[in-house]
């Protein structure tokens, strides 16, 4: 942990977020980052995108004694998009940042945190060689883990993830979900910011299997760095309570598991077996339908 702390001293992190109507959640995401960064002898500053709020968000981001700059969104970006604005005003400051941290603004770190992430960073390595670190989180009340470090599966399951879970120890990773990831400057020459063509899911994925082809090495560090809470099926196109027409537009739509974005996913990462790839989700959702409805049918 000494070791951490020295060379924390001397890095320059820039957190990159994006936020849209929950100013609460946002304003204590960053002061639990601010603590995280100050146990780690760290001044971070954050490059947020306020994507349009309507709450007064970005009011009180600018309102904060703390390094923040905020960046304007009309309301449409998302995660993807804004988390890619926010990205890139850092890299235009040119202030050669050491790393960047990909956070979430309901991602609630633990003081520990940053310590955790350095540590699994600088652990058994050279300093020449590329490295994304992945933090694992729990929901709230749980100990189960929410995001973190993923490993893809092989051959007909090529495009199936799985997450990690909570280890005492790191772990390898195929991918990751973006909620708290550690990404070095040597990385991001490389791959730079994250794709806003995938405008809320499948972007931090797109960046993890990117950085894997490329000789990056990411780990997920030992135990959990914060808490956030997964994001729910009710309401949601998983949700199979909902009208059949009602599941099937929110598929489609930018939250769910939109047809371009995933085509382009699985021309860009999906092999030989693309198209089956392509197709899969969408039959096996017209298929968990039909088969839902037949077994309640019968039922009655």
């Amino acid at each position: 942990m000494i070791r951490s702390h020295c060379i924390a001293q001397k890095m320059k992190i820039a957190a990159i977020m994006t936020c849209h109507n929950r100013r609460n959640k946002t304003i204590a995401a960053i002061s639990k980052l601010h603590e995280a960064a100050e146990a780690a002898g760290i001044a971070p500053s954050v490059w947020i995108t306020d994507d349009g709020s309507r709450d007064g968000t970005r009011d009180a981001l600018l309102k904060l004694d703390l390094a923040v700059n905020v960046i304007d969104g009309d309301g449409s970006l998302y995660w993807g998009g804004g988390t890619y604005k926010a990205f890139q005003a850092a890299l235009n400051a040119r202030d050669d940042f050491d790393f960047f941290l990909l956070l979430n603004d309901d991602t609630d770190l633990y003081p520990g945190a940053l310590v955790k992430l350095l540590d699994c960073y600088t652990a058994g390595r050279g300093r020449d060689k590329p490295r994304i670190v992945v933090g694992a989180t729990v929901g709230v009340n749980s100990e189960d883990c929410s995001y973190g470090g993923l490993i893809r599966g092989r051959i007909l399951k090529k495009m199936s993830f799985r997450r990690i879970g909570i280890k005492q120890f790191s772990v390898e990773c195929d991918s990751m979900n973006g909620n708290c990831v550690l990404i070095d400057k040597a990385s991001v020459a490389i791959l730079g910011p994250n794709d806003p063509t995938f405008k809320h899911t499948l972007g931090d994925l797109d960046y993890g299997l990117r950085a894997k082809r490329s000789g990056i090495e990411i780990l997920q560090s030992a135990g959990a760095v914060g808490v956030c809470e997964r994001n729910s099926i009710p309401g949601s196109y998983l949700d199979t309570s909902l009208p059949l027409k009602r599941r099937v537009k929110l598929m489609a739509g930018v939250k769910g598991f939109p047809f371009p974005q995933w085509y382009i996913f699985c021309r860009r990462h999906g092999g030989g077996l693309w198209i089956y790839h392509l197709l899969m989700p969408y039959i096996n959702f017209f298929w968990r339908h039909l088969t839902r409805n037949l077994r309640l049918n019968v039922q009655r």
